[in-house]
């Protein structure tokens, strides 16, 4: 082959180039005038029998992809700090290869006289077997680079730089291990991680791999444990992976576990995809199997197909991986077999709600089989192991009433530790190195493991994701309407993207949201057709009959369908024009409405339309009462935090390089070619070169007169429009803002004064509802609650300008809001004893008339109460008691002047699946406008001294009797 390859290159032009794994030898398939011959050499002056192997499925998706770098960096930290304490951590690297059918054609050639039968081609799963591939991953280094370099000189100007030569350490590493492969029936034994958790006990108890999961200082098992999977059935953000890893923690006895994975359409930097390569050349030169002759579901087929296992077992025993012997063996054959077999139950707790889970009686305990015996006489465990969900849930949640923390979950990443141990309890997650960038002019790398493991302590280690390039992205998307070229190179460096991903990210963000509403607004008009009450299957047949494609949504089959049959159209969808008087006043009524209506009303005011029903409807709900300017103001607080947080590595970075005279990098050893080979544009050989070959994914240039003393002010731009954007927001909320006003359907207030006592209303404030506005005339027409037949008109910019007209807040039921207001109102008040003290009142409801000092007095007795409380309570919100129960508890308290402080736990307290961002400030204000005092700015703040999950407000209760 070496031979063949070196004649080739003698004989070939200059700029041919082919490596020694692309070739294969004198073969007789080469013909002249084929597609292959003119694909590889023909014409290039080349006469040799040398065929060239069909390229493997190798290159990723051609998506944008933002977090391949994040997440390739967090996986190689997690595997080399479970390589730096390797007697005590196993890492299984693990992934399902492609089935095997008998009479699939593999990719690579044969010398073996073999045919395979025609009109054969079979895609299920009915005769295949699944072999699930297992790589129990050793790290070994395999020498070391050293060179010493000096700074000084390459950048005089910079006084923090030592003066003395810096060693700069280079180690060369590879990833290899042991093999092991799992085969299982893909008829009969489906792909789910009950079956995955179980093999991996199974794989326990094998004699081979005993010193895999032996610690050899103390003879008993690992106490880490690391599994490296794809994102498929086993991503680590997966309910159920994480419930069950939190078992395997507990049953096992172990310190630590964790399962990671890379970003999605990059499973192909998995180590074991390596191990798929010599079992894909093994079934090559064996050629095709028998097929079974047998119907499926019946014992005889069952049989041939266990006959079919045994020869692939065979098959893959006689590959290598790394210079050893696959070890193949047959899988658990039926669920009798596993150690763990309440799925059914396990899928009914997490269908569960919040307050259900927390309160669930079910438990479970290991099956009393063979493997479970025999785990408990090899590694000493309790084979009556029995456990609850509930308190698994708790522990995945951080909710077992103890400090120490139990679970780290990102995007990529879970990990369960166990509470009675005292070690390291979080994750080492990415820090974008700015210091490297800095001396390196542009490029982008994350810090490598010595100086991540050496790092203070600090935010990175309190918050999961919080580098994570698509957080960031979503958190801009939202925060800022637009982003301008301005800003675009402190996002790159605050993402650690390059400038070109960045943009192409947030313009798919908008297109796919412009795209979806679009969808959305379709949808809602085919379900009024009447074929949309039939089922999908009876459509695609319909569509099938008529030549009609059958791809898409439901509506649009119905679309297609009734557009061939010239069927009546349903009616265009009532458009929204703007009128907010048109939207309910609850939150309850609200969520109420269509999605394409909630869309509707924020497409038209430029809200994004992206996100759940609940968020949506928050967002229409802030509309609606007036509070639009505090929408997203999360989203920036947490952006300026963000900045903070990476001003504050920068300075620690600047700290380290001037105190540290050495530093540690780690490398792949065995690295693709840094030039392409063929062609630069194939995926193959472009996906091998560099960075610094391609300069693609380099980060933008260092901005001239950036030096270590003010690298911090590589974010001055994004801050700037963060502050003017908060700033717009602020004046939005203000009572005069005129464009407000303006908006048809905006509740206003208007005042009458004494020389208007005359026409017959008291002085005082008067609610009113704007029906109209004329730019021109700058009038708008409004109707008052108490006078609806009647319509009046007043000048804007004047009536404002003289106080006799401003924006109305409203955030309760504006029913009742209008009532209690209204001067001169009959109305019930309830006094609660603290209000009655020394009054010689008695505690209860009394009738009562509105007038303007009343009004006046509200204010004085909220002053009052506003400066005596002391007393505080603390609430846990969940998903299930988010709006009812949660104010049905509070007002039960009776808590009419105390702080309020409350806790979003489990899923509300996750910025991913829990309740997001806007809907802290949204609900807070919603629930609690008419219990606190404040100046209008009472939204939720985060405590320093607590969690991230914890709020407070800015105000105090002062007194709800009024509009109970």
């Amino acid at each position: 082959m070496v031979d063949a390859r070196l004649a080739l290159l003698s004989l070939a032009p200059e700029d041919f180039s082919i490596s020694l794994s692309c070739c294969y030898n004198y073969t007789q398939n080469f013909r002249k005038g084929t597609h292959e011959a003119k694909r590889h050499h023909e014409g290039k002056g080349i006469n040799a029998c040398v065929s060239l192997h069909k390229a493997p499925d190798t290159a990723p998706t051609k998506d944008l992809v933002v977090n391949v770098h994040w997440s390739s960096a967090n996986v190689n930290a997690i595997r080399d700090e479970a390589a730096e304490n390797s007697s005590e951590t196993f890492v299984d690297s693990y992934d399902a290869k492609q089935v095997v059918r008998p009479n699939d054609k593999h990719s690579n050639k044969t010398w073996r006289r073999c045919e395979y039968q025609d009109h054969t081609y079979d895609q299920s799963r009915n005769n295949a077997v699944t072999p699930m591939s297992h790589l129990l991953l050793k790290t070994e280094e395999t020498r070391r680079d050293v060179k010493f370099t000096n700074n000084v000189g390459a950048n005089a100007s910079d006084v923090l730089f030592s003066s003395q030569e810096k060693e700069e350490t280079t180690i060369h590493q590879t990833r290899t291990g042991w093999a092991v492969t799992v085969l299982r029936l893909s008829l009969y034994e489906n792909e789910t991680v009950f079956r995955s958790i179980n093999e991996i006990l199974y794989l326990m108890m094998l004699p081979h791999l005993d010193h895999y999961f032996r610690d050899l200082n103390t003879g008993k098992l690992k106490q880490s444990f690391v599994f490296v999977v794809d994102n498929g059935v086993d991503m680590p953000r997966s309910p159920l992976v994480q419930m069950l890893l939190v078992r395997l923690l507990k049953y096992l006895g172990l310190k630590k576990i964790c399962q990671v994975s890379f970003a999605k359409y990059h499973s192909k930097r998995n180590p074991v995809e390596r191990v798929h390569a010599p079992e894909e050349k093994a079934l090559s030169k064996h050629g095709p199997f028998e097929s079974p002759k047998h119907d499926p579901h019946t014992p005889k087929h069952k049989k041939e197909m266990e006959t079919m296992a045994e020869e692939v077992r065979i098959v893959f025993g006689q590959a290598k991986f790394a210079s050893q012997p696959i070890l193949c063996v047959r899988g658990l054959k039926d669920s009798e077999e596993f150690v763990f077999d309440d799925e059914e139950d396990m899928h009914n707790f997490l269908a569960m709600n919040e307050q259900r889970k927390m309160e669930c009686p079910l438990s479970y305990k290991v099956a009393k089989n063979g493997i479970s015996q025999e785990l408990s006489l090899i590694w000493g465990l309790d084979d009556s192991f029995d456990e609850e969900y509930a308190e698994d849930y708790r522990m995945l949640n951080n909710d077992i009433g103890s400090s120490n923390k139990t679970a780290w979950q990102d995007k990529y990443t879970t990990a369960i530790f166990n509470d009675s141990s005292l070690f390291q309890r979080y994750v080492l997650q990415p820090i974008p190195d700015y210091v490297r960038w800095y001396l390196s002019g542009g490029e982008m790398h994350y810090l490598p493991y010595e100086q991540r493991r050496d790092f203070v302590y600090g935010p990175w280690d309190d918050i999961p994701e919080l580098f994570l390039p698509s957080r960031i992205l979503d958190l801009l998307f939202l925060g800022i309407p637009s982003i301008s070229t301005r800003i675009v190179t402190s996002v790159s460096l605050l993402t650690w993207c390059p400038v070109e991903a960045v943009q192409k990210s947030l313009s798919k963000k908008s297109d796919e949201m412009e795209e979806k509403y679009h969808d959305c607004l379709e949808r809602q008009r085919w379900r009024q057709h009447p074929l949309f009450a039939e089922k999908r299957e009876t459509l695609e047949t319909k569509c099938k009959k008529s030549g009609l494609d059958c791809s898409g949504g439901k509506h649009l089959l119905v679309k297609r369908l009734a557009s061939k049959e010239s069927s009546s159209l349903p009616p265009a969808i009532e458009e929204y024009t703007g009128d907010i008087s048109s939207i309910p006043c609850t939150a309850k009524e609200i969520s109420k409405l269509p999605v394409s209506t909630l869309k509707q009303v924020l497409y038209f005011h430029n809200i994004p339309t992206q996100g759940r029903k609940d968020q949506l409807a928050l967002r229409v709900m802030a509309i609606r009462t007036g509070n639009k300017h505090l929408l997203f103001s999360r989203e920036l607080s947490a952006m300026e935090d963000l900045i903070g947080a990476a001003k504050l590595a920068i300075a620690e970075q600047i700290k380290d390089n001037a105190m540290k005279d050495k530093v540690i990098y780690r490398e792949r050893e065995f690295q693709r070619e840094t030039k392409a080979t063929i062609s630069a544009k194939r995926p193959r050989e472009n996906a091998s070169i560099s960075n610094e070959e391609r300069k693609e994914d380099n980060g933008p240039a260092v901005p001239e007169g950036t030096s270590l003393s003010n690298l911090h002010n590589i974010f001055e731009d994004l801050q700037q429009v963060i502050k003017a954007t908060r700033e717009v927001n602020i004046d939005k909320g203000d009572p005069d803002n005129i464009e407000a006003i303006n908006m048809p359907g905006t509740r206003v207030a208007v005042i009458w004064k004494e020389e208007d006592a005359m026409s017959g209303w008291n002085p005082g404030w008067y609610n009113a509802v704007v029906r109209a506005y004329s730019q021109t005339l700058d009038e708008i027409t409004i109707e008052y609650v108490s006078e609806p037949s009647k319509r009046y008109t007043m000048k804007v910019k004047e009536s404002v300008n003289e106080g006799l007209l401003k924006l109305l807040k409203v955030n309760c039921d504006s029913d009742i809001y209008d009532e209690v207001t209204e001067i001169g109102a009959r109305i019930q008040v309830r006094w609660a004893g603290n209000d009655v003290k020394e009054t010689g009142w008695k505690a209860g409801w009394y009738a009562a008339e509105v007038n303007e000092d009343d009004m006046e007095e509200l204010k004085g007795r909220r002053l009052r109460c506003f400066n005596s409380l002391s007393s505080w309570r603390k609430f846990s919100v969940r998903r299930d008691n988010i709006v009812d129960d949660f104010l049905e508890a509070y007002e039960k308290e009776g808590m009419d002047s105390s702080r309020l402080t409350t806790e979003f736990v489990n899923k509300e307290g996750m910025d991913v699946d829990g309740l997001t961002r806007e809907a802290f400030t949204l609900f807070w204000n919603e629930c609690f406008y008419r219990y606190f005092e404040g100046t209008g700015l009472y939204v939720p703040r985060v405590d320093p001294d607590c969690t991230k999950r914890l709020f407070h407000t800015l105000g105090r209760i002062a007194s709800h009797g009024f509009l109970s």
